[in-house]
This record gives structure tokens, sequence and C-alpha cells, in this order.
């Protein structure tokens, strides 16, 4: 996809800001990703919804937003929820890509009404330039550049790097990865509690080459109750990347949410022996 549509529209930035060379490293990431970018007519309007990106010119950072269409069709009814839904699913997926090409990334979350954080932008900072800050990508990397032999192993590598600890499990011939939301290091007790299970299309104990699905995290109650897709990995990266950028997104997760969750799903009381 290249930025430049027509002499008229651009994609991805306006003009000007296509001269600044992080935002064409950016708008190449996401074109690499195939990831769609905001189009833009003569007037600068937005014309067709996608990633849009705005540079800081003392930091060297690059703002990430998503935009949509300027105009509506005349009567149109906008659903803002599921804007903000989708807006904050798109961010959060290209953040990955970008923490696998080795930028800096960080969430700029607003207050909305009823006390709830909104997810608004990405501020990207590009290789080279950036501290590592509080999720270190170089340090999952080198980890599963260095683990094996089997899937699981480079996930559970990543995930050590960032202080989490975890387990190769399987139950009926479905291998995953099991961590437990508050973070217990005995498996017993991770598989008795709030936890999240990752597994590459029922699979995390094949040897790394026959690695063919993005890793999917799901969370299941202490009852056994499955809530839900918590993250599943940008499709398009190497079981390197992929699974570094998934223990980032674990470690994200649980300090956002594990603690509210863990006050919600309490651990089941043990009975004395």
């Amino acid at each position: 996809m290249s930025s430049l549509l027509s002499p008229s529209r651009v994609t991805g930035a306006l003009p000007r800001s296509l001269e600044v060379p992080q935002v064409r490293a950016a708008i190449e990431v996401l074109t690499k990703g195939e990831q769609p970018l905001a189009v833009f007519n003569e007037l600068a309007e937005c014309v067709e919804a996608g990633a849009y990106l705005d540079p800081r010119a003392r930091s060297g950072e690059v703002i990430m937003d998503y935009l949509v269409k300027d105009a509506v069709e005349p009567g149109a009814v906008i659903d803002y929820k599921a804007l903000r839904e989708t807006k904050e699913e798109l961010l959060l997926e290209w953040a990955g890509l970008f923490w696998a090409a080795g930028w800096g990334v960080q969430e700029h979350r607003e207050s909305c009404p009823n006390d709830i954080e909104r997810l608004t932008r990405i501020i990207l900072t590009p290789p080279g330039v950036r501290a590592e800050g509080r999720y270190p990508l170089a340090a999952a990397l080198a980890a599963v550049e260095q683990a094996g032999p089997t899937e699981g192993d480079k996930l559970r590598a990543a995930l050590t790097a960032y202080g989490i600890p975890s387990f190769a499990s399987s139950f009926v011939g479905v291998s995953y990865v099991l961590v437990a939301v508050d973070k217990a290091t005995d498996e017993a007790a991770a598989e008795n509690g709030l936890r999240l299970v990752i597994a590459s299309d029922q699979y995390a104990d094949r040897p790394a080459a026959e690695h063919d699905e993005p890793w999917s995290v799901l969370l299941y109650t202490p009852a056994d109750d499955f809530e839900g897709e918590v993250f599943r990995a940008p499709s398009g990266l190497t079981l390197t990347e992929e699974s570094a950028v998934t223990a980032w997104a674990v470690a994200r997760w649980l300090d956002k949410e594990g603690a509210a969750l863990l006050a919600r799903h309490p651990r089941p009381a043990t009975v004395p022996a």
C-alpha cells in the first residue's frame, strides 16, 4: 500500500507529516502488517477509516490514532460505544506490531464518565530512540531466541522475562501454557484459580517450526467458566516476535485488570485434611 494514492489523496498522515522519517517508518510497519491507513482528500478530510500518524517534532515520537470518516450519510446513526471498542481493539493490535518491530509503545488514556478510562491513542518511539520502560521487549526477545525446542518453551521464556510464572499443561489432548492471574508459583494452585490459558489452535507443545496459528490468551474462572479471549497475537509475526508480544500483552493485562478480577473471583477456600 503506497502512502501516496494520487496527487490529491494521501494515506496514514497529512502531507507535511509524510516528510517526517519516523512517520514514514511507522507507516511501513502498519503496511507490512496489512493494517488499514486513514485516507485524506485534498481538503485534509478523512474519507476512509484507518490509522493516523502525527509526529512530535521535539521528542521524535509519533502519535498513533484511529480515525473514521469525517462525513457520514444523512440520517446515519453512529454507535459510539461500538466505535470506542473498535478503536481500542485496533490500537492494541497495532501496538503489538510496533513492539515486535522494536518500537517503544506507550498507551494514552483519558477519563470518561463513570470513572472509566478509555484508550484514546498510542505514543510510539522509534527504535534507537526509546527507553525500555516498564515492559522491556528486548529482554523478552532475547529470552525467546535462546529457548526451545517447543513453541510453548519460547512463550514461557518470554513470560519469565516479565516475571510471570507459567506452566506447560495439557487436558484431553489440548496442550497449553498456564498462567495464574495471581501469579501463583504452584501449578495445582494455578489450575484451580483464576487463570489464563494460552495456546495456538489448541497446541503449545509442538516443535517451534510447527507453530502455525497466533497465540490466543483465554480467561477461565476458578469454577472453570470461560470468560473470553483477552488477547490474540497479530498475524504475520515470527514465533519469536509473537511470543514476546504475547508476553508483553499478558504482563500489561495482569497489571491493569488482575486485581479487580481477583476481587470478583477469589480463590476457593481450602478444606483442611
